[in-house]
């Protein structure tokens, strides 16, 4: 399947998991450790869905979303946000900003890929 998703996550171990449950979908992605590494990949690549923590170093994914929102190659790219601690008045912010959905760490596999799907119009598999 030629879908290009980009996954940024600080942590080394969830961005690895989050590699693996995309690999279920045959999908491969690029990652990067932080909003301005993903940034930057956003700017030299097309992705059909990016999937980015909120909480990093550098810079955070709400700077990045509103950043790649900015741009017009990246108004209408799918993003799927993943937090932990975050309060309700942070996800609408989040959703006002330009997230498409929002899953709260930790993450259950089957809410990820059911979002993955619906933004890459996957049918899901029986």
């Amino acid at each position: 399947m030629d879908k290009n998703i980009l996954i940024v996550e600080d942590e080394e171990s969830i961005r690895n998991l989050l590699v693996k449950i995309v690999a279920t979908l045959d999908l491969v992605p690029d990652t990067a450790s932080n909003g301005q590494e993903g940034y930057d990949l956003f700017t030299k690549n097309k992705y059909d869905l990016i999937i980015t923590d909120m909480k990093m170093p550098v810079m955070n994914g709400r700077d990045m979303i509103k950043k790649i929102r900015d741009d017009e190659s990246g108004r209408n790219t799918p993003l799927i946000i993943l937090s932990a601690y975050i309060s309700i008045v942070e996800v609408k912010d989040l959703l006002e900003v330009g997230a498409t959905y929002f899953l709260n760490k930790p993450i259950e596999m089957d809410d990820l890929i059911e979002y993955i799907q619906k933004c890459l119009d996957i049918p899901e598999s029986e």
